[in-house]
């Protein structure tokens, strides 16, 4: 493999990038050279093994299908889920953004279950942070043949860890974040026009709660990335005559999980109503006008108003924080003031 900097990585284009990563003859994480994106990519290549493994163990030399059914069946055991409620409308001839809520790893792997169970023919579309797509890219092709295609994303999470407070790669990063970001966009709309499923977590990182904290939930503060915002502008650009639907999908982790697979443990799954497109793409031009700001009308109020959440983020995180607390597990919806660490929990009894 040859080491590439990060200057010559922004001379090629998004398509050439994905080829070259997928034949093994480029790395973006190498070439940054940051140790938590490094261990990441060894995670996912240990991930990506045993769940390549669990989709060959019974069907080597099986089609497509027949290895995407024995995929889910194998997952069954080691990744089991239940769902909460069903798919409101029949989606044979339309194509859909499962957007989900992100506490852990686990919920991918019960989220292919899910839309294999439910949706055996439709094409998966999974954008996936840089480090586990190189991790999972000299499977690339194997995922497509089972109506899996994946692509690399530079998330936040991963740009605040390459920069590392400094400035030294901030325009190669921003330029190749652009690129990966159009390409995926173009997927996007070519999944949702062949009536394919698009999923997502608009957070883009792992996160325990729904809203970082009780401001937030009161439409105080804004909701960073605005990920579904982002989709639904642009399909309105590109293909303003696209239909398709939106459906939050709550995903209710374990009792007791952690930010990983949670292998053997049960999760729930519980799509929530759906957005047609129509909707998504106006409340994505709204802004929520906060509890505090409803009767405001000087200046300064407008102001904050400017910076208060996009409606479509809101009104999605707010249909997830119904559903957790409708299943009881209100604790997961806004992230508390303050966390005890094991220390703090320590000394209480102590």
């Amino acid at each position: 493999m040859k080491a590439f900097t990060p200057k010559e990585l922004t001379q090629m284009s998004a398509a050439e990038l994905i080829d070259k990563m997928t034949k093994g003859e480029l790395s973006i994480v190498g070439a940054f050279k940051r140790k938590k994106l490094l261990r990441e990519l060894w995670a996912g290549k240990t991930g990506a093994k045993f769940i390549i493994w669990l989709s060959q163990l019974h069907c080597k030399d099986s089609d497509g299908a027949t290895k995407r059914k024995a995929l889910s069946k194998s997952l069954k055991r080691v990744a089991p889920y239940v769902g909460n409620g069903r798919i409101s409308e029949n989606l044979d001839e339309t194509g859909a953004i499962f957007a989900f809520n992100h506490p852990s790893l686990g919920e991918i792997l019960r989220l292919i279950e899910y839309c294999t169970d439910n949706f055996p023919k439709k094409q998966m579309l999974f954008p996936v942070t840089i480090a586990w797509f190189e991790a999972l890219a000299p499977k690339f092709e194997f995922l497509k043949s089972i109506g899996i295609t994946i692509t690399p994303t530079i998330t936040p999470t991963a740009v605040d860890e390459i920069l590392n407070g400094k400035d030294t790669f901030k325009e190669e990063l921003s330029s190749l974040t652009s690129k990966l970001t159009a390409y995926y966009l173009e997927l996007v709309q070519d999944t949702l026009e062949h009536n394919g499923i698009v999923l997502v977590a608009p957070s883009a990182t792992r996160k325990q709660f729904i809203f970082d904290s009780e401001a937030q939930k009161n439409g105080e503060e804004p909701i960073e990335p605005q990920t579904l915002s982002l989709i639904v502008t642009q399909l309105k650009k590109a293909a303003p005559a696209l239909d398709y639907l939106l459906y939050p999908i709550c995903v209710v982790p374990p009792d007791f999980y952690s930010t990983g697979l949670n292998l053997f443990e049960k999760y729930t799954l519980s799509p929530c109503a759906y957005f047609n497109s129509c909707e998504a793409q106006h409340l994505a031009t709204k802004r929520v006008k906060p509890r505090k700001l409803i009767d405001a009308v000087d200046d300064s109020h407008k102001a904050k108003h400017s910076k208060a959440p996009r409606k479509l983020e809101y009104d999605f995180l707010m249909q997830l924080a119904d559903c957790l607390c409708s299943l009881n597990r209100p604790l997961l919806v806004t992230r508390p003031d303050y966390i005890p660490d094991v220390v703090d929990i320590w000394k209480d009894y102590s």
